[in-house]
This record gives C-alpha cells, structure tokens and sequence, in this order.
C-alpha cells in the first residue's frame, strides 16, 4: 500500500515537468522578440573557441615561417661550408704542387752539390798529382 502513494506522486510530477515543458516550448514558438542568434548569450562561447583557434593558428602560422627562416639559414650556412670546402681543396691543391716544386728543386740542389764535390775532387787530384796549378789570383796552370 506505500507504493501506491509514490506511484501517484511520481505521476503528478512527471505532470507538473511536461506541463512546464510545454509552457515553455509554447512561449518560444509565440515569442515576437526576435533577437538574433549572434547576439545571443551561447554564441558568446563559440567566439571565444573560434578567438582560440585562430590564437593557436597563428602560432602555427608563426612558427612555420620560423622554421622556413632557419631552415633557409640552414641552407645558407650548407651553401658557405661548400665554398669553403672548394676553397680549402684549391689551397690543398696549391700547396701540394708548391711542395712537389720543392722536391723538384731540392734533388737538382743535391745533384749540383754532388757535382761540384766531384769537381772539387777532380781538382784536388789533378793538383796532388802535379797536373795542374792554381795560384793566388785564381788561375789555373797546366803543367
């Protein structure tokens, strides 16, 4: 028997809720104020995510144009270490023909101090034996 007290409060409510429902979707269809939807209170926090949005696009927008900008230094530095690069190949390069000359230069310097020491020699020889004589002022007298 208590259920049938709560059976019927649980109807008068449910009454009471679609009878307020009702009222409230009536005055809607009948309201003459028209106020537009973009005035309106909910469309507030849609502007307020589309302000957000664009914040976060902008931020996107701001950091791709400042990787393109590194990336463009990047390239740039990569452009310069290639020059460089070249440049240092062509000195390389430079060095080693100079060195090459030196070598070059250095075995005719040793072939020349090796023939004027035989000369030296031959001279020496030839005046031990008594072939020839140098005097004072530098001739040389066959004998």
């Amino acid at each position: 028997m208590k259920a049938f007290p709560a059976i019927i409060f649980a109807t008068l409510m449910t009454a009471v809720i679609v009878g307020s429902v009702i009222l409230i979707g009536g005055n809607a269809l009948t309201n003459t104020d028209q106020t537009p939807v973009i005035n309106s209170s909910a469309a507030a926090p849609a502007t307020a995510v589309d302000q957000s949005q664009q914040q976060q696009i902008d931020q996107l927008v701001q950091q791709q144009q400042q990787a393109q900008q590194q990336q463009q230094l990047v390239n740039q530095y990569q452009a310069r270490e290639k020059q460089y690069q070249a440049e240092l190949q062509q000195a390389a390069d430079r060095l080693n023909q100079a060195n090459q000359q030196l070598a070059q230069t250095n075995q005719q310097l040793t072939q020349t101090t090796q023939a004027v020491k035989m000369y030296q020699q031959l001279v020496a020889e030839l005046q031990q034996a008594g072939v020839i004589r140098i005097t004072s002022d530098g001739r040389v007298i066959i004998q």
